[in-house]
């Protein structure tokens, strides 16, 4: 076969495969480009758009190793081959190999520096290592390259994994006025306004991306935490089931249990497995719910809790016939766990009630310490005849995804701790250890967190206390469930739970809610708090 008709052939050849490509018989497409791959003189052309389908094929199916030698292959025939060099560089970025990732879209830049699609994967690819500056060069020049929806839609993500948000909306209106049905801008757009405060447009773009893909998860997840805030509880509640697959850290902690889950009816003959959910805040929450939940299914109640809480729960719901046991060893898994004929995730008993703002079942105590710790504590917490006592708690988890929201620098409570009056209590599990040292030697301070084994313990530790003082974190709602007088700071914008703009809450009687109006600013906060403990204690 002369040159002339191997190219012709091969030309052929993959003309074919690109058809069986197209109609996604993605066998016949592998065997047709694979034919062009063993010719000895093919078309350079058929043979270079060949293995750049083939790498495609392969990166598809999640085949790294077989589409990156196709790249490689390529390269050696056109070492400098810009498509070759951006799909090693998505292999690398697909297996987190971000320095290899970064490499490869840098020197395809200086070879073709208006590729889109060069500048695009580089900027996504420095978004996800924080390189935010270096990011936005990149994104901005996919823009200027190519102004579409898309373009502006990442520069928004860019933005929002910043803190930029205003310059997020900004992106994402763009990205909207050039494609008004792009389902992804809606939802950014309606998270980033969420998180802005603006729930008001924020349902409304997640309202109109869940009609354009009714079954959106994480439209409707987003929707629901809208909603809830806005105390707009009885839609919230039905989106708030969208949480199992719409928020990616809790589909890792779904239950694939066979049983099927339970929607309030009666079953004397059953058992009903209550489990635990998200964090330990949420359980304190929701805990309420329990009892409701044993008098209407009317049989056997097992209730799963995390480790640390389910001695509370114990002496919190002994008068009723409830078993409590610790989370299963294999969680999410069941290894451990006791039969049970139907299931329900304890954040779900809400909206199987119907809770509304006018019927949170806020009646307080409903968590209550064993009788021996109340004693043991009494002894351990003393004070001075005419001193307050109070609990303090100023961070949270910090591996929780809102925490420098939450939290706030010890730094800032040096107003607080000089009131005289006053004797604290630090009930911080977990202190770095230079602020401990500095906290724990202040006169009038005592450092209680490394007597804390678990929720028990720390509920009978605030019984003694006069007031606890905290950010929004596992404690405030402890204290709230326990009926204790309890001051909660909040940042801006603040949990759902919290609602809006109000400075009690439905859920606990005795707390009082103390806000940022701006993000970050803790000073107005803490001033507010040293005003009323003067009042107090009268200094």
């Amino acid at each position: 076969m002369n040159n002339m008709d191997s190219h012709k052939k091969s030309r052929s050849l993959y003309n074919l495969g690109l058809q069986a490509h197209k109609s996604e018989d993605f066998s016949q497409a592998r065997e047709l480009y694979g034919q062009v791959l063993s010719m000895m003189e093919p078309d350079e052309l058929a043979l270079r758009m060949s293995l750049i389908n083939l790498a495609a094929i392969n990166l598809e199916d999640g085949q790294y190793q077989e589409a990156g030698n196709y790249y490689r292959t390529l390269l050696k025939i056109s070492p400098n081959d810009v498509a070759a060099l951006n799909g090693l560089g998505l292999i690398a970025q697909s297996q987190h190999d971000w320095d290899a990732a970064v490499a490869s879209y840098r020197l395809g830049i200086t070879l073709a520096p208006d590729n889109v699609d060069l500048h695009t994967n580089l900027g996504i690819c420095l978004t996800t290592l924080r390189r935010f500056d270096e990011a936005r060069v990149s994104l901005e020049n996919a823009v200027r390259l190519q102004p579409d929806a898309t373009g502006f839609f990442n520069l928004g993500r860019l933005h929002e994994n910043a803190g930029r948000l205003n310059d997020a909306v900004a992106c994402y209106d763009h990205a909207l006025a050039l494609k008004p049905n792009m389902v992804g801008a809606l939802i950014q757009r309606g998270i980033t306004l969420h998180v802005l405060g603006r729930d008001a447009d924020a349902i409304t773009d997640l309202e109109q991306a869940l009609k354009i893909e009714t079954d959106s998860a994480k439209a409707a997840w987003n929707l629901s935490l809208c909603l809830l805030r806005e105390g707009r509880y009885e839609e919230g509640w039905r989106q708030f089931e969208a949480r199992w697959c719409g928020h990616g850290g809790m589909a890792a902690g779904s239950r694939n249990f066979n049983a099927p889950q339970w929607r309030g009816d009666p079953n004397p003959d059953g058992c009903l497995l209550i489990h635990t959910e998200q964090g330990m805040g949420d359980t304190l929450q929701m805990a309420r719910y329990i009892p409701m939940a044993a008098e209407a299914f009317q049989g056997k109640v097992v209730v799963e809790a995390q480790n640390s809480l389910v001695r509370l729960l114990e002496s919190s719901f002994s008068r009723q016939s409830l078993h409590i046991v610790e989370r299963a060893a294999d969680f999410p898994g069941s290894t451990g766990l006791p039969p049970f004929t139907t299931h329900v995730p304890i954040a779900s008993l809400p909206g199987i009630f119907k809770t509304t703002l006018s019927t949170v079942p806020n009646q307080t105590p409903y968590l209550r310490p064993p009788t021996a710790e109340q004693e043991q504590w009494a002894a351990r917490i003393m004070a001075r005849r005419g001193t307050l006592r109070v609990g303090l708690v100023w961070q949270g988890n910090p591996d929780h995804h809102n925490d420098q929201n939450r939290s706030i620098p010890v730094s800032a409570l040096e107003p607080l701790l000089s009131i005289p009056g006053i004797a604290w209590f630090l009930l911080q599990k977990y202190m770095r250890p230079q602020q401990s040292c500095s906290l724990a030697s202040r006169p009038g301070v005592t450092d209680l967190g490394p007597l804390l084994n678990d929720f028990a313990d720390t509920a009978a530790a605030l019984g003694r206390l006069d007031l606890v003082i905290s950010v929004d974190t596992s404690v405030a709602h402890l204290a709230g469930a326990c009926k204790r007088p309890t001051w909660v700071l909040l940042g801006w914008p603040s949990d759902w739970r919290w609602l809006r703009d109000r400075t009690s809450s439905p859920w606990y009687p005795t707390a009082t809610l103390f806000r940022q109006q701006q993000s970050g600013d803790w000073g107005p906060v803490i001033a507010l708090i040293e005003r009323r403990l003067r009042i107090l204690t009268g200094f």
